[in-house]
């Protein structure tokens, strides 16, 4: 559904070539994530001089994919969680934001306990 994005570790996995596959698809149709809407918003932000921080935050998706230090759980946050405003997303770091909490749920996140 284009709500998610392949991450390729150090070395290749037995998925990689579906989850390219996956990931194509729903760029050419403009699925999810890939949409022109998110893409347009993407598009303006060059021109931010913020840019090199700035993601789809500035797309109103708010909900913050934090990868933990402990054990790599990938957890998420909504604003008003106890850890929201503290977590910092590092998106070279396989940490992303999220518009929904479906989204982050059917990318395999878990939603924050706190």
């Amino acid at each position: 559904n284009g709500y998610a994005r392949e991450y390729t570790y150090d070395d290749d996995y037995f998925y990689i070539d579906t989850y390219h596959t996956a990931e194509e698809s729903a760029k050419t149709n403009k699925l999810g994530i890939w949409s022109d809407k998110c893409q347009d918003n993407k598009q303006a932000q060059s021109t931010d001089n913020n840019s090199e921080n700035v993601s789809v935050e500035k797309q109103n998706c708010v909900i913050k994919g934090n990868i933990s230090n402990y054990g790599g759980t990938k957890i998420y946050h909504v604003p008003g969680q106890k850890y929201y405003e503290s977590t910092q997303i590092d998106e070279s770091a396989g940490e992303r934001w999220f518009c929904t909490e479906a989204e982050a749920q059917a990318a395999g996140w878990r939603k924050s306990k706190e």
